[in-house]
């Protein structure tokens, strides 16, 4: 029984901590471990902007594209440039919770305009567009995070519904976006933040699912089935004994 108690308690406090990590990392980037994916499109460096407006709650990002990577070499690489009506852009609108979470009942939107050219195919006009589905950040000029005066980071998780170029990337994508100079963001979604030279990078990868977690019910019941198993076998032993004793 003192078995049983000490289960369950362990469980209510797994419970606990997993609710409470959960709620931390909503301040997080959602794949800190970033790595290298292809297809990757290159944007900013130069040019970009970043402003979050905090009574509105609407985080909106502004670069330039510049090249398209399909592999690692540098014949897989590709320069993007201006349509013929001069659009060359990449913009990002969305609607931030004040705890820094993403609102999903507002607008968030991505957007990817240019040309580009692949193996002599011309792709001209609206390259990639789709819904932001997530959103993590990080105040990168803290001490424990770098400690790089006005610089911020922040990424996206994004569900592509179309583009001349959503074959490519697939039906998921990721954006990994940093202000390299004067961000103001310190952390906090309750604050006007803006920041400039806006890099990034929009990959082909599909976010990791997270494994589910158990409903209450479903760990009484795991619980229970448990105690069962150990009074079942307690029993067994007691039996045992009873018989040696009796030889």
């Amino acid at each position: 029984m003192h078995r049983m108690q000490r289960l369950a308690v362990t469980f209510g406090f797994a419970l606990v901590a997993s609710t409470f990590f959960a709620a931390k990392a909503n301040a997080a980037l959602l794949h800190p471990d970033d790595s290298s994916q292809f297809p990757d499109l290159s944007s900013g460096y130069v040019s970009g902007t970043i402003n979050y407006t905090a009574n509105t709650g609407q985080l909106m990002v502004s670069n330039t594209p510049y090249a398209l990577a399909l592999g690692p070499t540098a014949t897989s690489q590709y320069d993007v440039s201006a349509t013929s009506s001069g659009l060359r852009s990449q913009t990002i609108v969305a609607q931030i919770n004040s705890d820094g979470t993403l609102n999903t009942a507002g607008t968030n939107q991505y957007e990817l305009f240019g040309k580009v050219t692949v193996n002599g195919v011309t792709y001209s006009g609206e390259l990639l567009q789709g819904q932001i589905t997530g959103f993590g950040s990080l105040n990168t000029a803290a001490a424990g995070n770098g400690g790089v005066a006005g610089t911020s980071m922040f990424d996206f998780d994004v569900k592509v519904t179309g583009g001349l170029l959503a074959s490519q990337f697939g039906t998921d994508t990721y954006i990994r976006l940093t202000a390299e100079r004067w961000s103001t963001f310190n952390g906090s979604f309750t604050t006007d933040f803006s920041g400039g030279k806006v890099s990034s990078n929009i990959r082909g990868f599909e976010p990791p699912q997270p494994a589910p977690v158990p409903e209450p019910t479903t760990l009484v019941v795991l619980i229970a089935a448990g105690g069962v198993g150990l009074l079942a076998r307690h029993r067994r032993k007691i039996r045992r004994d009873d018989l040696q004793n009796v030889a």
